[in-house]
């Protein structure tokens, strides 16, 4: 790297941190593409948390004192009603912490869909019911909003007696049709998002390794790519050391080519302390 010590190196890297420029560049195209690698990846790291940041300090709370069914319990300010002895209750009851089961016996009983509707929408009270329902009655209303995520998924079932004829075939067209993406885009074109008005709260979305991964990936191609080229340049340089007269083969050129190189990096921080030139002024 046209002399630089190890010391140069990392203060070219980070650099790369905050954006900003070395003091000298690469001379060799696999280095530069490395270093190049590097400055694309802490483009797209500082684009995300800059993006991230934005977000965090421009999107309002929620108004709300809770931001999960379970954050209920700890205020005072809203109540909240069940459906009686349907689903919802049931998974409330049953769940392996026993701070759902509270929600139950501290919460209303409701009678019926509509009727908790018509409680929520006077203020101050909360519906907790199973999100498809809810989606498809509140998929026009916008005074209306979910908070939090789902506490638990399920799947839904067609009921059919015991040893029915038709089991197995609607099995295979609910898997064919699941296979072909046919029931998700169903869902897509009927969901409450697509419908002119999202009944979800704005909140930030916790970015973890597995969304970041792309990023990580290009890196580590920068970093394959910097490698090919490296050892491209030293069968180019042994080639020519062969064309000259040099060297017999290339293999022994390429493997001198290789000590050299090695050698000049680990000479490179003894050089430093080598006594220089006396100058006269």
């Amino acid at each position: 790297m046209r002399g630089q010590l190890l010391f140069n190196s990392l203060w070219l890297i980070g650099a790369g941190l905050v954006a900003q420029g070395g003091e000298s560049l690469p001379y060799c195209m696999s280095s530069r593409f490395l270093l190049l690698s590097w400055w694309f990846f802490m483009l797209l790291v500082i684009t995300i948390y800059t993006s991230a940041l934005t977000a965090f300090l421009t999107i309002s709370d929620l108004g709300v004192p809770f931001e999960s069914v379970l954050g209920l319990l700890g205020q005072e300010e809203y109540e909240w009603g069940v459906l009686g002895s349907a689903h919802p209750e049931t998974l409330l009851q049953t769940h392996r912490d026993s701070r759902y089961g509270e929600l139950v016996h501290k919460g209303h009983a409701m009678p019926d869909v509509y009727s908790s509707l018509a409680r929520l929408r006077e203020g101050k009270f909360v519906f907790i019911d199973e999100a498809p329902i809810l989606k498809h009655h509140l998929h026009a209303d916008c005074d209306v909003f979910s908070v939090g995520v789902e506490f638990q998924s399920f799947e839904y079932a067609f009921g059919l007696r015991k040893d029915s004829p038709y089991t197995d075939l609607i099995d295979a067209y609910i898997l064919k049709y699941r296979e072909e993406g046919l029931i998700d885009s169903l869902w897509e074109k009927w969901s409450s998002d697509n419908l002119g008005c999202s009944n979800k709260l704005g909140r930030i979305t916790v970015m973890g390794l597995q969304k970041l991964s792309g990023m990580f990936y290009i890196l580590f191609i920068g970093v394959c790519i910097s490698f090919i080229l490296v050892i491209f340049e030293l069968c180019h340089a042994s080639v020519r050391d062969v064309r000259k007269g040099h060297e017999t083969s290339i293999s022994k050129a390429f493997v001198k080519r290789l000590s050299l190189k090695k050698n000049h990096i680990l000479n490179q921080g003894r050089d430093k302390h080598l006594p220089g030139p006396a100058v006269k002024l």
